[in-house]
């Protein structure tokens, strides 16, 4: 097994092990809990597709608690723009509170039966869609629209549970 090294942008080894790919060697990073502040992420191969895996994942595990009309509304706020991942309330509302507006329930009400949680990696990806951001012009809500639209598909397939 070759080694494979993770450098920051100053080229300091932040990681580095005998892995068979370069793909298992950041797994196992990620798993180890190695920061990657200061790495230029389009330059280490499978990051930030491992990350969007479990962003997708975890999206999808807050969706199975939800509603179809509950999804589609969601659907219909990120298409208009109305997503706001910094705060749980108000006209603009993070993926948490945008599911707990449109079912008529206090976001804590509903973090209480979702297991929502500031840090995981759903919410935290949300953070990144801002009032006024579409999927025409913000890429981390065209991809949560992208998801959305596969586990809407999966669900009508009868895919997910």
């Amino acid at each position: 097994m070759p080694l494979h090294q993770i450098k920051s942008r100053d080229g300091e080894v932040l990681f580095e092990k005998d892995c068979d790919t370069f793909e298992e060697c950041v797994e196992a990073a990620e798993e180890a809990g190695v920061n990657f502040d200061g790495t230029d992420l389009r330059r280490i191969p499978g990051l930030l597709r491992l990350r969007h895996r479990r962003v997708r994942d975890d999206l999808f595990g807050v969706l199975s608690k939800t509603s179809i009309d509950e999804v589609e509304g969601l659907r219909l706020a990120l298409i208009e723009g109305r997503i706001d991942g910094r705060t749980y309330e108000g006209q603009c509302a993070c993926l948490i509170g945008t599911i707990a507006k449109i079912r008529g329930v206090s976001f804590r009400q509903l973090g209480r039966q979702l297991g929502s949680n500031w840090a995981r990696p759903a919410e935290l990806f949300f953070i990144s869609i801002r009032p006024g951001h579409t999927p025409q012009n913000n890429q981390p809500a065209k991809l949560a629209l992208e998801w959305i639209d596969q586990w809407l598909a999966k669900q009508r397939e009868g895919a997910i549970p």
